[in-house]
């Protein structure tokens, strides 16, 4: 199952039922792997807390990956959608945005490409991350290979 699939409408029927508003899920992402990143000031192992939104319908906004580090954080905004749920799920392209631990930002200040899979449970409580970020924070030849566990947000 994944995040483009209709969601379960009774835990005892198979019954399809049309995808509701945006959801937004919390938990973790962690940097995995790092290559060309030695100027980013983030590296293997860093991990922050982390809010996924994603797109169910095409009328909402961009599906949206923001993760918030110790002193700064970072967020990426699909640019480019291959249909309804689909936007950071899979290869696409980003704008995305550094707030600095000093109250610094330029907002949609860079591009780049990802390539996430996006993969809710069973029970669409929880779902989990995973992939790679091109051009992380703005540094050309920065990618990033990523691990997330997020749970459902009320």
């Amino acid at each position: 199952m994944t995040i483009r699939s209709l969601r379960l409408c009774g835990a005892a029927l198979a019954l399809a039922c049309t995808p509701a508003a945006a959801d937004v899920w919390q938990g973790q992402l962690t940097i995995t792997a790092a290559t060309g990143c030695s100027t980013a000031g983030y590296g293997v192992g860093d991990t922050g807390r982390s809010i996924y939104r994603n797109k169910v319908s095409s009328t909402e906004q961009p599906s949206g990956l923001e993760v918030i580090y110790g002193r700064s954080a970072v967020i990426i905004v699909a640019t480019a959608a291959s249909g309804p749920g689909a936007d950071l799920d899979g290869p696409t392209t980003y704008s995305g945005d550094n707030i600095g631990g000093r109250a610094t930002s330029a907002l949609n200040a860079y591009n780049g490409t990802s390539t996430l899979a996006i993969t809710p449970d069973s029970t669409n409580k929880f779902l989990s991350i995973a992939g790679t970020i091109d051009n992380f924070t703005n540094v050309s030849g920065c990618t990033v290979t990523v691990r997330g566990e997020y749970a459902h947000f009320p």
